[in-house]
């Protein structure tokens, strides 16, 4: 069961532990940026990085940068 400690879940090793979690450092540093720009990263994405992962993004990077992407285009736009 996640605990926060590192290693119990990737948004967490991100955000809080500052552990470079995915291959592409683009990642680690977008969810970052959408947590600082945010009221928290999940509560503004509704993206579970502990869950979704295999299920929504199929373990592709590729996946998960594009919809990040998005996400800080559309908070740009904003204004967020």
């Amino acid at each position: 069961m996640p605990n926060g400690k590192p290693g119990d879940r990737p948004d967490t090793d991100v955000i809080v532990h500052g552990i470079d979690v995915y291959d592409d450092q683009e990642i680690n540093e977008m969810i970052r940026e959408i947590d600082r720009r945010t009221e928290g990263f999940y509560e503004h994405t509704e993206i579970d990085l502990y869950s979704d992962w295999e299920s929504e993004f199929s373990g592709e990077e590729t996946q998960l940068k594009e919809s990040l992407v998005e996400i800080l285009d559309n908070l740009d736009e904003s204004g967020g």
